[in-house]
């Protein structure tokens, strides 16, 4: 279990390298088309104050969602073993697509902008979570 929990723990810490690159170059795109909404957010926060919450909270908070990742991998390589897609758990992998997909699907409705970014990061959680945590954890 400690295994897939360091596994988690340095896939979270990839990908928040990787919301560090991605969130503020989608957040400079909001700010220079603004919708109604992000205008009025825009006015009681300024987007370098968004910029660095995006920065101080992306580490932490994916490095705990790597780690919550990993032990469930751990667990699920234990009670359901079986390799597919490329993986070496079948029914993790396909837990951690469905999951993501469903989570990313709101935010590409509502940052139409946004989409091509938001898939990107999308598919970046696939292959970091979904098979190179596997990969990491063996």
């Amino acid at each position: 279990m400690i295994d897939g929990a360091i596994a988690g723990a340095f896939s979270g810490l990839f990908m928040a390298a990787i919301t560090v690159v991605i969130g503020p170059i989608m957040l400079f795109r909001m700010a220079k088309n603004p919708s109604p909404s992000f205008r009025v957010l825009q006015a009681r926060i300024p987007p370098i104050y968004m910029t660095m919450g995006i920065v101080a909270t992306a580490y932490p908070g994916w490095a705990i969602i790597g780690v919550i990742a990993g032990i469930l991998y751990s667990i699920s390589a234990q009670e359901w073993p079986g390799s597919g897609l490329g993986s070496s758990n079948l029914v993790y992998t396909v837990a951690v697509t469905a999951t993501f997909v469903m989570m990313a699907a709101p935010f590409a409705v509502l940052l139409k902008n946004n989409r091509r970014a938001i898939a990107a990061t999308t598919l970046l959680l696939l292959v970091v979570f979904g098979w190179l945590l596997p990969f990491l954890a063996r």
